[in-house]
């Protein structure tokens, strides 16, 4: 549409896998930089960030082969920390919102009947910079076709 204003964005990203007889570590982390973020906030209230980041660590160990030797079924409870913040820096005029600034601890575990298939468990504890979330437990299930 005219007159919508154009914004440039950079958008980095890493992320990282080891994994040695069934100790797993994850990692991602992203930048963003968002030029023009002040013509896109139309709402004094709720600016878009101009710099926004986000991170995990992932700690994980399947515990099936201590107890089944040779097994191809996956159990592996795991541990990870986040953080995020989407307001990490605004256009000026405009105040963050502490609320966008976020921490998480996560703990869970999986299980894998066969490779393709996960069923999952876990509990969310997350937090603010100002105000916090309900912690959240959830179950889920994945499959890769």
């Amino acid at each position: 549409a005219s007159g919508s204003p154009s914004a440039f964005m950079q958008m980095y990203e890493a992320h990282a896998l080891w994994a040695y007889r069934g100790l797993e570590f994850r990692a991602l982390g992203v930048w963003v930089d968002l030029d023009n973020a002040r013509k896109l906030s139309v709402n004094k209230q709720e600016p878009i960030g101009s710099r926004m980041y986000g991170y995990y660590f992932e700690l994980a160990y399947n515990v099936l082969p201590l107890l089944f030797e040779g097994t191809d079924q996956y159990v592996a409870p795991w541990f990870r920390y986040e953080q995020y913040d989407t307001q990490h820096r605004v256009p000026g005029g405009f105040s963050a919102d502490g609320n966008a600034d976020r921490h998480a601890f996560e703990v869970g575990i999986d299980y894998k009947p066969i490779s393709q298939v996960v069923l999952k468990l876990d509990y969310r504890n997350e937090g603010a910079d100002q105000g916090n979330q309900p912690d959240i437990i959830r179950v889920g299930a994945g499959f890769i076709f």
